[in-house]
């Protein structure tokens, strides 16, 4: 095993507009770089709409932290990963994300405090 690929991870959090409309923004963990094991997956077509839209589904193995949600993202290599699962491998020694990108990915709006 060898955690030689860095991520970067980030949360959601809702920002509120001067209109007091919410929008979610997507903010740096405490830990902003975490190295990890990548094992690259299947990629798929799948019809949203009307737009045929190509994922990737990658593994991610980094060491034990209990402060990761489903709702993060994974940056990597300039494309953005929505987290899809997290199992926890060994006894609190490593997590394995599954995350998948998209190639018509969002635009995210990344906040700086």
């Amino acid at each position: 095993m060898s955690l030689d690929r860095k991520i970067t991870i980030y949360q959601p959090i809702l920002i509120k507009s001067a209109s007091g409309m919410e929008k979610t923004e997507y903010s740096l963990v405490t830990l902003p770089e975490v190295y990890s094991e990548l094992k690259f997956g299947k990629g798929t077509e799948d019809q949203e709409g009307k737009q045929v839209v190509a994922k990737n589904t990658h593994l991610f193995k980094i060491r034990y932290r209990t402060d990761l949600r489903e709702d993060f993202i994974i940056l990597f290599e300039g494309q953005y990963f929505d987290i899809l699962g997290i199992q926890e491998q060994g006894r609190r020694k490593h997590l394995v994300i599954t995350a998948e990108a998209k190639d018509n990915d969002r635009n995210l709006d990344i906040y700086t405090p």
